[in-house]
């Protein structure tokens, strides 16, 4: 055995030696937290987990379905679902070449070929929803716009000050990661347009109070968009898909 002296050997009634000072966060305060759950709810699986940056291409594979997969895909959908393959539609679509029925129905089958959605989903996307956003006024100025951006995941970290969330206990500088995708993004003159594209009914509801339910979703959008381009948001608007409504939203800061 090597031998060791007795000196470098640590002393029974020595104190234990010192640990870095670890804060736990406050509790209640999230680590991470999604934009639809300022809301308290989840919204079309619109979120991507892995997002890093605005500008991340979505990857592309060509590798053939699993059967189950397939048989799956081909299972009548339900109210929900026809409501995201709706809003999936609505982002990935080129607005430019739906400006007729026609031109609608030819990116869907796009989809369709590209494997990025589903038959039993573009079955259940009406061409008429889509061809009545691209003609709105809101659509061409989307179509016109020198920067016109879809599908824009992002992870940033906030500071939690600044989010309609419980704070309570949360010190100066405490943050949170953020976490959202957004529907689309242009560039005007005055700055951003933020569209959300909502596909539940308003059940008679008036679009523009219908439309302050969002208010922190846009409003986080808003921000994060704002911090990572170096450019404000002007706009923010919930595009209705029940009755192909535009409505503004306004946040209420905390």
């Amino acid at each position: 055995r090597a031998y060791v002296p007795s000196a470098d050997l640590p002393r029974a009634d020595a104190a234990p030696p010192r640990r870095a000072a670890y804060a736990a966060p406050p509790a209640g305060l999230p680590s991470k937290l999604t934009v639809t759950e300022l809301k308290g709810r989840a919204r079309d699986a619109e979120l991507s987990e892995d997002a890093e940056r605005i500008d991340i291409p979505k990857p592309r594979h060509d590798f053939p379905r699993p059967r189950f997969l397939e048989r799956l895909a081909e299972a009548p959908l339900t109210a929900a679902e026809r409501g995201t393959a709706l809003h999936a539609a609505m982002q990935q679509v080129d607005f430019g070449l739906c400006r007729t029925r026609a031109g609608v129905e030819g990116e869907l089958a796009r989809l369709l070929r590209e494997r990025r959605m589903t038959k039993a989903q573009l079955d259940a996307v009406d061409a008429g929803r889509v061809l009545a956003f691209v003609n709105s006024p809101l659509g061409r100025r989307a179509a016109a716009s020198p920067d016109c951006r879809r599908e824009l995941p992002f992870s940033l970290l906030t500071d939690a000050r600044e989010l309609p969330i419980d704070r309570a206990g949360a010190a100066p500088g405490d943050r949170v990661l953020l976490q959202g995708m957004i529907d689309l993004l242009f560039l005007e003159p005055g700055g951003w347009t933020l569209v959300d594209f909502k596909t539940a009914r308003l059940r008679g509801r008036d679009p523009a109070e219908a439309a302050r339910d969002y208010d922190a979703q846009t409003g986080a959008y808003a921000r994060a968009v704002t911090r990572m381009t170096g450019t404000p948001v002007a706009r923010r608007v919930i595009w209705f898909t029940d009755g192909d409504i535009a409505a503004e939203t306004k946040e209420e800061r905390p």
